[in-house]
């Protein structure tokens, strides 16, 4: 302690004063982060990805179990936020009842916390006991332009829960000591992303072009099987979701090299039905058996889609994306993709100077060969058009070069 009358050194002060600030500044943002939280949706039933939170409450108890419910690398003895982790990893996960090892002797079992992994939007609510877990449920953001983790207690029977909980904000000046909340200068350009068509049918959110099409020509060109069914608004406005039945629904999906992918097991075991397989399919990712890829480029990284284990062509990470350029589709920059993709291992060059002559140019202003594979796809010589076909990122099902069927893709008559 400095005597009475004597004048701190001026690094003492300065750091009083540092870490004075730092509180403020913490303290600020707790009392703020809530009101700046993104809405939310209920987690949908078909299962989703994206940003996403839970929200726990100890007067939510029960819930129905994932059906199948996973028995791979499930945490043993899990803290909050291991089994939140977990169940991150799992798109149909719509959060867990969590109990305590406490609560766990209570009811007449070991000292180990337990979790049980539920469906989306099937919580129950009753009255909190000793025996008694809490239920966790996540929901989902549409966006997320500032994620951050915040620590919180969720008051329980024997006490309290400590964890953290991933939060989406909307950025603000008013989060950093000294600056203020204010409107932006008069007349200032502000560059906004067209915002996302969202519609709800059965209380569930879906977006459109994406998980819900305006026509049923558009959902059966996206589909596995060649259908779709019908989806209704409260409004009475139909849109179409690919498949024949919600069940099996939802569009093959490429992600790091892997095709095709589905979000859920009923969606790939179709697929193998429909290419000619036995209707078995089999979970990918870094918590699977099979255990790769070791983490996903898309968020949350650690989530489990389904293959199917055969019929249509597999690809375990050498699936490649092709793309359009004036009406020209497939195309891919290396000659060995095209090739790898196609059906007899042989390749077609587009461009100026290329083996079939044509476009004389491309509308880059570029000069450069561009490959499509030879055989096994429908080729497009300057007619396609992605608005009428969909995102060719997912729409590409290519039949295996060592298989000799010619069926799959199924063709499609609208």
């Amino acid at each position: 302690m400095w005597a009475l009358g004597v004048a701190a050194p001026r690094f003492v002060r300065r750091s009083t004063l540092h870490a004075a600030a730092l509180l403020w500044a913490s303290a600020r943002w707790q009392a703020s982060a809530s009101s700046l939280e993104l809405p939310t949706t209920a987690w949908p039933h078909e299962g989703a990805h994206g940003p996403h939170t839970y929200l726990a409450s100890n007067a939510t108890i029960t819930c129905t179990s994932l059906d199948p419910y996973p028995t791979v690398s499930v945490p043993w003895d899990p803290t909050v936020d291991e089994a939140r982790v977990y169940c991150s990893s799992i798109p149909l996960c719509g959060g867990f009842v969590y109990t305590t090892g406490t609560a766990s002797v209570a009811a007449g079992g070991a000292n180990l916390a337990k979790a049980k992994y539920c469906q989306a939007q099937s919580f129950g609510s009753g009255t909190a006991s000793s025996k008694t877990g809490v239920g966790v449920v996540r929901s989902k953001y549409n966006s997320c332009p500032l994620q951050v983790m915040l620590p919180v207690k969720t008051t329980i029977f024997h006490g309290s829960l400590s964890w953290k909980r991933p939060l989406c904000v909307s950025p603000s000046r008013g989060l950093s000591a000294g600056s203020r909340d204010r409107p932006p200068p008069p007349n200032r350009q502000r560059q906004r992303s067209r915002p996302k068509k969202v519609v709800t049918v059965s209380g569930v959110d879906y977006e459109v072009g994406k998980e819900l099409y305006r026509t049923v020509s558009e959902a059966k060109y996206r589909s596995i099987d060649g259908q779709a069914h019908v989806m209704q608004t409260v409004e009475g406005v139909d849109y179409y979701m690919p498949g024949a039945a919600h069940a099996t629904s939802g569009p093959a999906m490429q992600l790091d090299g892997y095709f095709p992918l589905f979000v859920r097991e009923a969606a790939a075991q179709w697929a193998s039905q429909v290419g000619g397989g036995n209707g078995l399919a089999m979970q990918v990712g870094p918590f699977t058996t099979y255990g790769k890829p070791k983490k996903w480029s898309l968020s949350p990284t650690t989530q489990v889609y389904y293959m199917p284990v055969d019929g249509p062509t597999l690809y375990f990470g050498t699936y490649v994306v092709p793309f359009a350029l004036d009406g020209y589709y497939p195309l891919y920059s290396q000659q060995s993709d095209a090739e790898h993709m196609s059906t007899d291992g042989a390749a077609l060059s587009f461009g100026p100077a290329s083996s079939e002559g044509h476009p004389a140019w491309w509308t880059t202003g570029q000069r450069i060969l561009y490959y499509m594979p030879n055989n096994g796809h429908t080729q497009y010589f300057g007619n396609y058009a992605p608005e009428e076909k969909g995102p060719y990122e997912t729409i590409l099902l290519p039949t295996a070069r060592q298989n000799t069927s010619t069926d799959w893709p199924p063709t499609f008559s609208f």
